[in-house]
């Protein structure tokens, strides 16, 4: 064996051990970091149906959600339509024909949709997760990812249990605005006025909208 050849091998060897160190510290930085973020969106998931305010649940969502996604926003059944309820970006469209593509796929499927699979007013990139209570799809969360990154099999699943739990923190709050509808207006907390403007809004879905970017 040649001087250069043995001096390449005694290098080789010294820096094995040091190459294995650093692979070991960019596979522990990169998946503890995955770790953490599936914690997050597990907790808000299983801590969201306890949340008592529609206003404050949609911030928490966007909130929580933005620090996983480039961008987000939910949209919700209205009338023939699907309204933006809450997001990031105000890129997002304002509200999306109830027979668009997507959110047909989404009623068919009940699975997410990519939105590059098929052209679509709601946009080109990310993903659509449907927000379903009792087989009744209530809405969206459209998640899209930072730039140069891609959600990971792990991720989508961990943001589609979140779509499904905020659907049904949603519609738990509007039980209980139904419910405490009746004794506010008999304990006269609330004038008749005031009391059926409330009634209209939860039947039509009509939350204020939020914008975390603002």
């Amino acid at each position: 064996m040649g001087a250069q050849a043995l001096a390449a091998l005694i290098l080789a060897v010294a820096l094995s051990p040091l190459h294995r160190r650093l692979e070991n510290w960019i596979e522990q930085t990169f998946f503890r970091a995955q770790r953490l973020a599936l914690l997050a969106l597990e907790r808000f998931a299983r801590e969201c149906p306890y949340v008592e305010r529609e206003a404050h649940l949609l911030e928490m969502a966007i909130e929580r959600l933005q620090g996983q996604c480039g961008t987000v926003a939910l949209y919700e059944r209205s009338a023939t339509c699907y309204r933006r309820r809450a997001t990031s970006d105000e890129s997002w469209p304002a509200q999306v024909d109830a027979d668009d593509p997507v959110f047909v796929a989404l009623r068919a499927t009940h699975a997410p949709v990519a939105l590059a699979a098929q052209a679509n007013r709601v946009g080109t990139e990310g993903i659509a997760l449907p927000m379903t209570v009792a087989e009744s799809l209530l809405g969206a969360l459209v998640c899209r990812p930072r730039d140069g990154e891609q959600f990971a099999p792990e991720v989508r699943a961990a943001l589609a249990n979140v779509a499904h739990h905020l659907a049904m923190a949603l519609t738990g709050v509007r039980h209980r605005e139904h419910a405490r509808l009746p004794a506010d207006v008999a304990a006269g907390r609330i004038d008749p006025d005031a009391a059926r403007r409330r009634a209209m809004s939860l039947m039509d879905n009509e939350p204020p909208q939020i914008n975390a970017g603002v």
